[in-house]
């Protein structure tokens, strides 16, 4: 099974410069409000400061060696409850560190990249903007919602259907796709019948009873071949 993730951030276009974002105060990021100063105790989404937990967030994904390594990270990003309490940089920074611990990620490669905001650190942010923009362009407006989490599963980029984020129906589609989750229902099936074919015999010429040697018939033990099971992986896009 395949992961695409795509992070949820837009930028405000009429704030480009030569096609270019040239202050991260022009990006947009769902549940980051409590980051920005001065933002209200209900941590307004739509209050921008820029997009700090999505910038670590991308460092960290950058220098994931596998999709086992990324899930891991985002597993544990989300589990620090980031998005409802008040932020500052030593906090994400802390939780950055600690995430990238668990995925086996080298935090200090993250930290470089982290506070690179002229170089990989803007050019990580843009990209990711790009692709959710052009992925789901009526998610663009600045004062409208990011529909997330948002989920896709399909068998290629082809045939992607969206899928309801809760566990039941995303465990259906992908036991559908033969993906083994471990909660796919198990079929039953029924062992084959051997039927023995009778054998033919065909009496010999007369013996005196006194000299008949016994005839014994031994039927070798039939083999039952069994084939693999095969696993065709599906593909689940997360974003």
């Amino acid at each position: 099974m395949t992961f695409n993730f795509t992070n949820a951030i837009r930028y405000n276009a009429s704030l480009l410069v030569d096609g270019h974002v040239v202050d991260e105060n022009a990006y947009a990021c769902p549940d980051e409000g409590f980051a920005c100063p001065g933002t209200g105790p209900s941590g307004d989404p739509y209050v921008t400061c820029g997009c700090p937990y999505t910038a670590w967030a991308q460092c960290a994904l950058k220098q994931a060696a596998s999709s086992f390594s990324t899930v891991r990270f985002i597993t544990c990003w989300d589990d620090q409850g980031l998005a409802g309490q008040v932020q500052t940089n030593a906090t994400l920074e802390a939780a950055a560190s600690t995430c990238a611990g668990l995925a086996s990620i080298d935090f200090d490669a993250v930290k470089t990249c982290n506070e690179d905001y002229d170089g990989e650190r803007a050019a990580l942010l843009f990209s990711a903007a790009n692709r959710f923009m052009a992925k789901w362009p009526e998610y663009t407006n600045m004062n409208g919602p990011f529909h997330v989490p948002h989920v896709l599963i399909g068998a290629n980029l082809n045939a992607m259907e969206d899928i309801v984020t809760n566990p039941n129906p995303i465990n259906w589609k992908l036991c559908i796709l033969d993906v083994q989750t471990g909660l796919c229902p198990v079929a039953t099936t029924a062992a084959p019948t051997t039927t023995v074919a009778p054998v033919a015999t065909t009496a010999a010429p007369a013996t005196p009873a006194s000299t008949l040697a016994p005839v014994t018939t031994t039927v070798a033990p039939a083999t039952a071949t069994t084939a693999a099971p095969t696993t065709t992986s599906g593909q689940a896009i997360f974003a």
